[in-house]
């Protein structure tokens, strides 16, 4: 045996814990004879201890007693700072038969590297030392070598990663690397507000290239169409999405940048001739466009879309290509969501919105200069989308506060310029819950009527029953403060629910508008009479009646005489673009 541990390690870093030397002088003793080299250090403070495990590397410790910490704190701060260093713990006679368990180890923790052992047990402890710096080498040298294989493993997958996402004919990342570029460039436009564009470009003659130069003559058209895209692109993002297909990015463009840039790489590639041998070939690009918006949809629906106007090119060229399109959402709003969200958005900074107005007469003072402002969305091929079919969407895509915003801003600044002419003009704006909740909104309404001269009269805000309802306290403390602007309100679909009068107390409007279901057989003597007396219920409480849907001369008749003060409908005048006078 002692043959073997002269031979198991020439040198020991060995740690005693203990109060005093003694103990640690008479182990130095005892392992002379089995190493040529003893580096042994002693502790008793636990700091010391602490700040000794991130910079030594010991074998092997003993514990004997320490000053300021117990056996369960040496194994816990090891444990702590994750160190592989086995533990000695030397027992007194009597505490080590109480003290240790059948197989030898510590009663009070269950750890491999943890051995107790009676203090006059030199035999004992010696062996111990050598086996369990044994144990400590091999520790080491298998943690180096799994490091060194973890290290090995980690650089020939990301050469893998590397492999799997490039185009092995042009160098460029492949369609992995481009679907994962374009998530990343999506999370961007939403975070920073931003816009940026995509391009879906495809060579329009591959089989007439591979059919004349082979697939010799196909690679190297695709790797120098390949360079002349990296070359104009140098800023942007290029990626060979499949053979002949090439994507690009440009982060941080807008929709006229997009497509010059779309215009000037065709017909950088319609000049390239190709050298291919002792013959020469020719190429030209169709590019499909999508400009990447804040309401973008998701990275499969973008590509989608730009796959979608790649497809338009070649029926708008008759399959010639060698042409540009740009994806309008606008087109597809129709039965697509997300392409209508995108396109609002897109529409409240291209003024795509329609704003018109319906005269309101007053019976009282027998003049129509009070307008209803309407809201539709102007499509791309002319027509006109009701507010009341993308109200929804605008809803589910928190953009209704925008659009309530927008409808504000340019009512009044037309409202303005007629008021130079008419200045008793004034509108009544349609608004949703999103303003009505609007902490902002008596801090802008105070901005508009500053625009209009000071003149609050001049401007009626329109909520609708079922919104107050649902923000019973926030619409009277709105109504409250805006009536401090002298800004009068009005309560829209009155008489839609039985609760409708309780609302009108508790809010209190300037006007109430009545529902449609109000309106619809006043040729009905006991209708009528049900109208009449909601009406005069109403002006009991110092609010005026606006009675719309007036559509022929046999409503009119009857509405002319029940206690509306304004009148409204077909019969007057439908809604047009311009606030009319005549």
């Amino acid at each position: 045996m002692t043959d073997n541990m002269t031979t198991a390690k020439k040198q020991l870093n060995l740690l005693v814990i203990d109060n005093n030397q003694a103990y640690a002088k008479h182990v130095r003793e005892l392992l002379t004879p089995y190493y040529k080299e003893i580096h042994l250090d002693v502790l008793k403070d636990k700091g010391l201890f602490v700040n000794g495990l991130t910079g030594k590397k010991w074998d092997v410790a003993i514990y004997v007693q320490g000053y300021d910490m117990q056996l369960i704190d040496v194994i816990y701060i090891i444990k702590e700072q994750k160190v592989d260093l086995p533990v000695i713990s030397l027992l007194s006679e009597e505490t080590a038969k109480e003290g240790i368990n059948e197989q030898g180890f510590a009663s009070v923790i269950n750890d491999s590297l943890l051995k107790a052992i009676s203090a006059d047990k030199d035999e004992h402890i010696l062996l111990a030392i050598i086996l369990y710096q044994q144990i400590s080498e091999k520790l080491h040298t298998i943690r180096a070598l799994s490091s060194r294989v973890n290290a090995n493993s980690t650089e020939i997958a990301k050469k893998l990663a590397l492999l799997q996402r490039t185009d092995r004919v042009t160098g460029l990342e492949n369609r992995q690397g481009f679907m994962e570029r374009l998530e990343k460039t999506r999370k961007i436009v939403k975070a920073k507000k931003q816009t940026a564009g995509l391009m879906y470009a495809r060579l329009d003659n591959l089989d007439k290239i591979n059919g004349s130069l082979g697939v010799q003559g196909l690679d190297t058209t695709i790797k120098q169409v390949a360079n002349t895209l990296t070359q104009f692109f140098n800023k942007d993002y290029v990626s060979c999405f499949s053979d002949g297909i090439f994507t690009i990015i440009i982060e941080n463009t807008n929709k006229e940048q997009l497509q010059q840039s779309a215009e000037d790489i065709r017909q950088a590639v319609d000049d390239i001739l190709i050298e291919v041998g002792h013959r020469t070939a020719d190429t030209t690009f169709s590019i499909g466009l999508v400009l990447i918006e804040e309401n973008c949809p998701s990275v499969d629906a973008i590509l989608a879309r730009a796959v979608e106007a790649f497809n338009q090119v070649m029926i708008n060229t008759n399959d010639k290509g060698n042409a540009c399109h740009l994806y309008d959402p606008s087109q597809y709003i129709d039965n697509n969501d997300d392409a209508l969200a995108e396109y609002l958005t897109r529409s409240l900074n291209e003024n795509n919105f329609l704003l018109s107005y319906q005269p309101i007469y007053d019976i009282d003072t027998d003049t129509s200069a009070r307008f209803e402002v309407y809201t539709g969305l102007k499509l791309s091929d002319g027509k006109k989308m009701l507010y009341s079919e993308f109200a929804s969407v605008a809803t589910e895509n928190n953009l209704l506060g925008k659009i309530d915003r927008w409808i504000l801003i340019n009512a009044c600044k037309q409202l303005s310029k007629v008021r130079q002419t008419y200045p008793e003009a004034s509108i009544i704006v349609n608004l949703s819950s999103a303003m009505l909740i609007d902490k902002q909104l008596v801090r802008i309404i105070a901005h508009l009527i500053k625009a209009l001269k000071g003149d609050a009269s001049a401007l009626t805000l329109q909520f609708d029953e079922k919104d107050i309802m649902d923000y019973l306290t926030v619409a009277q403390k709105q109504f409250s403060a805006l009536a401090q602007l002298n800004c009068q309100v009005s309560m829209k679909s009155f008489g839609s629910t039985e609760k409708s009068m309780e609302v009108a107390e508790f809010v209190k409007p300037s006007i109430v508008r009545l529902d449609k279901s109000c309106m619809n057989d006043l040729s009905n003597a006991n209708e009528l009479e049900t109208v009449k007396e909601l009406i005069n219920a109403i002006n009991e409480h110092n609010i005026q009646v606006l009675m719309p849907y007036i559509e022929d001369a046999s409503t009119l008749s009857v509405a002319w005489s029940i206690g509306a003060r304004y009148l409204q409908g077909a019969y007057f005048q439908p809604p047009t673009t311009e606030m009319s006078f005549e």
